[in-house]
């Protein structure tokens, strides 16, 4: 599976990083912003037309089965390849992408 991306590295002038989280998220290269995603059989998980989620919803942990492949590609990677994993249930600025990020804390947020 390949990964098409809007943006990595993004300095804290171009809304790269939070004020809490300075020297982190995407103002120090640790996050990615993955628009879609190319399956082997030729086709794409695009994320603003296929995630289907709602601002609010729980992406990961809610005792049911990922909604579709997108929900399960981000809880995949929660907790395993990245600590944060924000899609577009978290909030508006994500309706197009799914943020991954490598922290160097010890828990793991999945939204």
């Amino acid at each position: 599976m390949d990964a098409e991306w809007s943006s990595a590295y993004r300095p804290a002038a171009e809304l790269g990083c939070t004020a809490k989280y300075r020297g982190e998220q995407h103002c120090a290269a640790l996050a990615v912003a993955v628009t879609s995603f190319g399956k082997r059989d030729g086709t794409r998980l695009v994320v603003a037309r296929d995630f289907h989620g709602k601002i609010g919803t729980l992406t990961c942990g809610t005792g049911e089965p990922p909604r579709n492949e997108l929900w399960r590609i981000a809880c995949d990677a929660a907790g395993r390849q990245f600590q944060v994993v924000l899609t577009p249930n978290w909030n508006a600025e994500h309706h197009a992408h799914l943020h991954l990020e490598l922290t160097a804390h010890d828990w793991v947020l999945a939204r």
